[in-house]
């Protein structure tokens, strides 16, 4: 009987390898969560999108992720308030959406704007070849293959960096900003991480009244001195969080009590990301847990996402978060993207993986 069943173990796994190989799912290689949507980067080039389609047109659905159509192989992606944007091996910026450009020409020209939600991906005109892209709140920022920084969009706080308050529909470059490493752009604000781990910013770094100064409030890049070191930075809309080569991190803003009160003020040692939304934080641990506050989120997410604990990249937007396993699948938790009940977005208090991926 021993024998039997050794034979008949043989026998099935030899027909999962035969069967089975082809069907293994593609992992994800990354994921970026808008206001209301997200959108996730396949191992073979390919983006997906899901979320609150009913925001601004980002080509996706409410609770299946749909293949975004007519878009080249891309090797980075990100998501911001009003569109979705990929680059392509080739360093050109495609974006979805509304297309900020079109929309800053027509009113400029007293044209109608309601057609400026492009319906497939639009290559962002008059921009040199990028490796990186941010997406705002009503704004884009992008890093250059020569480590330079160029912005476009709207610009009411100055968050384009230009010295001006001027809307732009042509990129153009923030004078002054070189060995740019990475770049984060919020709602009126733009922060970024330049070789030496020094900080820069510009725009207002919060919109309501705190019971600290502002931060920064320029038209032009100033040095956020109080931020050496840094390896990456990432700002929301009242929040900028550091993150630093030994792991530790680094807040200020309204913070609502995220991850207990001393991450406002003192480093901590245990974080390897930080991903600020427009009021939902995730700081992922080294262990691959996740724990995320906000005004938007549940109290719970505090002591851990429910069900994630093997998170290799972290994203997060106005109510949710999302996040990409060491084994390449995605899942999210939050409101806003698993679709509405009655009328309202459901909350999604675990870890769930996202429909409609392959």
């Amino acid at each position: 009987m021993l024998y039997r069943n050794q034979i008949m173990l043989i026998l099935a796994v030899a027909a999962h390898l035969l069967l089975g190989a082809g069907a293994r799912a593609q992992e994800a290689s990354a994921v970026a969560v808008g206001t209301l949507h997200a959108c996730a980067l396949l191992q073979d080039g390919a983006v997906y999108c899901w979320g609150a389609e009913d925001m601004t047109g980002q080509l996706g659905s409410k609770n299946k992720a749909l293949k975004i159509p007519n878009l080249p192989a891309a090797t980075s992606i990100d998501s911001g308030h009003f569109a979705s944007c990929a680059i392509d091996k080739e360093n050109a910026l495609w974006c979805w959406g509304k297309d900020v450009q079109e929309i800053i020409e027509r009113e400029n020209e007293g044209r109608s704007v309601d057609v400026a939600v492009v319906s497939r991906p639009r290559k962002v005109r008059d921009l040199p070849p990028v490796r990186a892209v941010s997406i705002g709140y009503v704004h884009m920022c992008a890093i250059t293959l020569t480590d330079e920084v160029f912005c476009w969009g709207y610009n009411p706080a100055g968050e384009l960096g230009d010295g001006s308050r001027k809307p732009t529909a042509k990129p153009q470059k923030v004078k002054g900003l070189t060995s740019v490493r990475s770049i984060s752009t919020g709602v009126n604000n733009t922060c970024a991480v330049v070789a030496n781990g020094n900080v820069w910013c510009w725009g207002v770094s919060n919109q309501v009244k705190l019971p600290v100064p502002s931060l920064f409030r320029s038209k032009r890049p100033v040095h956020i001195k109080r931020f050496k070191g840094a390896t990456k930075i990432s700002v929301g809309r009242d929040q900028v969080c550091a993150l630093f080569q030994n792991g530790g991190v680094q807040c200020w803003g309204l913070l609502y009590d995220f991850v207990g009160r001393d991450v406002q003020n003192k480093p901590t040692d245990y974080i390897t990301d930080v991903e600020i939304g427009m009021f939902f934080f995730c700081l992922q641990r080294s262990n691959g847990e996740v724990v995320c506050s906000g005004f938007e989120a549940d109290s719970k997410l505090l002591k851990g996402v429910p069900y994630l604990t093997d998170a290799k990249q972290i994203s997060s937007g106005m109510k949710f978060g999302c996040a990409v396993r060491r084994n390449g699948t995605v899942v999210c938790w939050g409101e806003g993207w698993a679709g509405k009940v009655d009328g309202k977005f459901r909350l999604v208090p675990s870890a769930i993986p996202v429909k409609g991926l392959p």
